[in-house]
């Protein structure tokens, strides 16, 4: 896909997913919706690789349920552990993306604080179609970004989950920021292909 309704992609966002947790809904539903949330803003997702790591039966165990609080600087921590475990070192300008069995905040559907150099999201295995954007978003938005939760609900920023409803939406600033991201790199014109 090169364009968007006729309007070609100025930015790329890659992704690599890793899953310790099998999701529940299928996966290619969780992508289509990811992509479908960034299109219009002429950012294009791409799913550079995918795998589900098989953890030894101790990992397994210690990861079911992964500790941690949600913060930019996770060193010490379960969640920390899995970015640095799985995280891309060979690719600083993409996105992890790991799906998990549950954190330890049951209401939580994912996190998108991560190791400076390593960028990633954690999602439960159980969040909607749209968190894994979600997700994005705030590693694309980095920590500095304020608000962190948008205040409309029909953004893609706001807090909690929404299982359905239209298509999430960002606010032109939201937009401009994520395109300032390493990782949401601009598409040359030569490459815009409509």
């Amino acid at each position: 896909m090169s364009s968007y309704y006729g309007n070609p992609f100025s930015h790329r966002v890659r992704l690599h997913f890793r899953s310790i947790a099998r999701t529940g809904q299928p996966f290619h539903t969780l992508l289509e919706h990811t992509q479908a949330v960034y299109a219009p803003y002429g950012i294009k997702i791409e799913m550079a690789s995918g795998q589900s790591v098989k953890l030894s039966d101790e990992e397994a165990g210690k990861y079911r349920r992964v500790d941690g609080q949600c913060t930019w600087r996770p060193s010490g921590t379960e969640i920390g552990e899995l970015q640095v475990k799985l995280g891309q070192r060979f690719d600083p300008f993409a996105i992890t993306v790991i799906y998990v069995e549950e954190l330890d905040t049951l209401d939580t559907m994912g996190c998108g604080g991560h190791h400076p150099s390593l960028p990633a999201c954690l999602i439960v295995r159980h969040a909607s179609q749209w968190d894994t954007a979600h997700e994005i978003g705030h590693v694309l938005l980095t920590r500095k970004f304020n608000p962190m939760h948008w205040p409309d609900p029909l953004n893609l920023m706001a807090e909690g989950s929404r299982s359905f409803g239209p298509l999430p939406v960002l606010v032109q600033e939201q937009v401009d920021q994520m395109k300032k991201s390493p990782c949401c790199l601009p598409i040359s014109r030569s490459q815009r292909v409509v």
